[in-house]
């Protein structure tokens, strides 16, 4: 059964990580771009199976650039890989950023398209002071 943990609640085995980002990146040009010092990673999730880490993403934001956060480092093994278990990381990468949102209500998602996250950081907003959705605002 895959299993997708957020870096912040499970720290994974180091180096199974690193052999999934070399091996099962989805974009090559996240490989080869330079990792600037005022590049923040803003979120970051490992997929596992059985324990086993088989994928991996981060949301990165370059804010010395005055870019939109953007999905980066989507790594997922082939035998994992579909549509579903792809919008399911990219999901959970943006929940946690829109948490806090500092880059903006905006995120760059995997397939490059801007995704505008207002509604759902305002829900995750909403459900940190104990609003629950369909309850009217005071």
């Amino acid at each position: 059964m895959l299993e997708i943990r957020r870096t912040t609640d499970f720290q994974p085995d180091i180096t199974a990580l690193e052999s999934v980002i070399d091996t099962a990146r989805l974009r090559e040009t996240d490989e080869t771009e330079d990792w600037p010092d005022d590049r923040l990673v803003m979120s970051e999730c490992v997929v596992l199976s059985d324990g086993q880490v088989v994928g991996f993403g981060r949301l990165i934001w370059d804010a010395h650039l005055d870019a939109a956060p953007r999905i980066f480092d989507l790594c997922l093994l082939p035998a994992h890989r579909n549509s579903f278990v792809l919008d399911t990381l990219e999901q959970e990468l943006i929940d946690e950023y829109a948490f806090a949102a500092e880059g903006g209500d905006l995120v760059i998602g995997r397939d490059g398209a801007e995704i505008d996250i207002s509604r759902r950081a305002r829900e995750l907003h909403d459900e940190s002071l104990g609003r629950s959705p369909g309850r009217l605002r005071a």
